[in-house]
């Protein structure tokens, strides 16, 4: 798809790191297909031109494998991947997927820490973690994390009222 509006309209086609952005618009609006598509690309492109790049795209695919199913893979993806956080998220579904769900908190929490005002990259880390506070059957810590995700959402001007 990004590459045939690249052709179409003669632009230079994305880098690995937007194509990565891309591919997750595209897995969080349940279009999987173009999201593999996608990632694929820009692990081509990492692995040409800047390996270091490519741990979050393979976090991004990890994500995709875990909705897939195909939780071996996802954590193949993700070895030695730990204190990486573009893979925080992905690391945090992965152990829910396992039934660990009390081991992402630690990183998650972390990198929360290292987000100050970035409120998108806020939003990543939060919604994993009132994930893993509901499967712990952490009620009370899961309706405070996701307030938290609420107030972002509101802050950011997207909520209701917003834009």
């Amino acid at each position: 798809m990004v590459d045939e509006f690249a052709r179409a309209h003669g632009a230079t086609p994305l880098l690995g790191s937007c194509r990565t952005i891309h591919a997750d618009v595209l897995l969080a609006t349940g279009h999987w297909a173009d999201a593999e598509q996608a990632l694929q690309g820009a692990l081509e492109m990492h692995a040409r031109f800047v390996p270091a790049l490519g741990a979050e795209t393979s976090a991004v695919l990890a994500e995709l494998r875990l909705r897939q199913g195909r939780i071996v893979e996802a954590a193949q993806l993700l070895a030695d991947r730990d204190e990486h956080p573009g893979s925080l998220r992905a690391l945090a579904q992965l152990r829910i997927a396992q039934g660990r769900p009390t081991g992402g908190d630690r990183p998650l929490e972390r990198g929360l820490q290292a987000t100050q005002d970035d409120l998108v990259r806020t939003a990543q880390l939060l919604a994993p973690l009132v994930d893993a506070s509901l499967a712990c059957g952490d009620l009370a810590a899961a309706r405070q994390r996701a307030d938290r995700l609420a107030v972002g959402a509101g802050a950011g001007g997207h909520g209701p009222g917003g834009r």
